[in-house]
This record gives C-alpha cells, structure tokens and sequence, in this order.
C-alpha cells in the first residue's frame, strides 16, 4: 500500500468514523425510549427548566387576571418549580418525555404536553389561600385543553433518520476500523501510518465537539416562545452530554495512538542506529 493510498484509506475511514459516532450516539440517546425519556425528564427537571415551566403554567392559569398573577404568581411560581423536581409529579415528566419521542419519531401530530390536571391544584390552592374567589374563577374557566409545551413543527422531523441511522453505525464504524487497520498493517511505515491514523481521529473528535453549540442553537432556533426555548435547551443539553463524551473518548483514542505511533518511530530509529554502528 503507498502512502497516498494510505492517506485516502484514512481520510475515508474519518469520514466513516465520524458518521458511526453521530449514528451511535443518535441510536443510544434519541431513539430508545427509555434512554430519551429519562434523559428528558432529567433536561426537564434541571433548574432552569423547571422555573421556566412554572412561570408558563403560572402565566397560563393567570392570563386574565393580573391582579392575582402580580399578588400570587411569585409564590405558585416558587412552588411549581419545587414540586416540578419532586418524584410525585415524574409521572407527569415520564408522559411529556413519551410525547417528545413520539413527535420526534412517528409520523403522530401531537402536542407535546404538560398535564394541568396534576399541577393546577397546587397552583389553585397557593391562589385560594390569598382569594378565594379568584380561585374558584379560575377553576371553573379552566378547559381540558393542555398547556403546550411545543408544538410539532417546532420539533425536529427525526422521523427518517430514526429508521436509518441505527444500521449506519455498525457499519460504519466497521468500515472505518477496517480501513485504519489496513492502513497501519499494510502501509509502508507502520509506525507513520499510526500517527496518520491517530491525528485524524483526534482531529475529527475536536471538529465533531466543536459542534455542540451549533447543534444546540439549531435546535431553539425555531422555537417561539420564551419558556420553550429554556425548556429544550436544557433538554437538549442532557442528550448532547452522551455525543461530548464520544467525541472526547475520539480525542483520547487519537492522542494514544498518535503517542505509540511516536514510540514506535523512535524505538526504529535507535534500532537503525544500533544497526548501523554493528555495521561499520
């Protein structure tokens, strides 16, 4: 194998490589549904999600009452997002998450919702202890429609990508190991073609993490309201944890090879030399 054909062996086995870890991560974090629901539920219930949420169902139940919102809001607020992280309402959190993954994966035109039935008493009990009155108001004009989160078009369309990317993974990363394989074994250097293949690993693990905040930032991009943005920020944050530390591990396996490739090259050349002064 020449050193050109060495190069584009690692070249292809990047490209290769980059795709199985995108596709691996993808299948492990967004499309199994036990893996994407606790990750939500624990985006949903991190700080700023929760008082983000609080403060939606607090300005919804109060919408035509500023009266009450300017006297109780601050204190339901307060209590929602505590009760918001408390197990009692992970039901609640389990059933938005299922809905999340349902949108992102099916073919299903859903809201994405927030149960009110479970969290507007304790919102109308923080009312009633202030007015009474108001809270009975408020309890009768409520309807069965839920307050949504998100709507479906402010939801990424994974639905193709959730029957495809679980095959690419296996077979890229195969591909790409095979050709850094061949590269190393076969290459007119082995020690070299080691270097090659760990700098471009390392090199596509720092791009692939470089990543991180674009994805973020596309992922809100097209969200409206204010509440919402927080929300799936936090959320997507806790599914990007898994793809950060894959493209660190890329890092780590790149730096260690790069490492013994460079042990290797000098163990040659002190052998070179050894040889040379027997020689002569």
């Amino acid at each position: 194998m020449s050193k050109r054909t060495v190069i584009v062996a690692i070249v292809v086995g990047c490209i290769l490589l980059a795709v199985a870890n995108v596709s691996l991560w993808a299948t492990h974090s967004l499309f199994n549904p036990e893996r994407f629901g606790a990750l939500v539920a624990e985006g949903l219930q991190s700080d700023q999600a929760t008082q983000a949420i609080a403060t939606g169902v607090v300005d919804h139940l109060l919408a035509d009452h500023p009266a009450g919102r300017a006297v109780a809001g601050s204190l339901a607020e307060e209590l929602l997002a505590t009760l918001l992280q408390h197990p009692l309402l992970t039901t609640v959190v389990e059933k938005v998450a299922a809905g999340a993954n349902l949108v992102l994966t099916t073919d299903l035109q859903d809201i994405v919702p927030m149960d009110l039935q479970k969290i507007v008493p304790y919102v109308v009990g923080v009312i009633y202890a202030i007015d009474p009155d108001l809270a009975e108001q408020i309890s009768a004009e409520l309807t069965s429609s839920p307050l949504a989160i998100l709507s479906p078009n402010e939801l990424p369309n994974l639905r193709r990508a959730s029957r495809v990317l679980p095959w690419f993974w296996p077979l890229a990363g195969l591909g790409a190991v095979g050709l850094f394989v061949a590269a190393i074994r076969w290459g007119p250097n082995r020690a070299k073609s080691m270097v090659y293949v760990g700098t471009g690993i390392a090199i596509i693990g720092g791009l692939m993490l470089l990543f991180v905040p674009a994805i973020r930032s596309a992922s809100t991009g097209a969200i409206t309201t204010s509440m919402g943005r927080i929300v799936v920020g936090e959320v997507v944050d806790t599914l990007l944890r898994g793809y950060a530390i894959q493209d660190v591990l890329l890092i780590i396996a790149g730096i260690v090879l790069v490492i013994e490739g460079r042990r290797r090259l000098a163990d040659s050349e002190v052998i070179s030399e050894d040889q040379g002064e027997t020689t002569q």
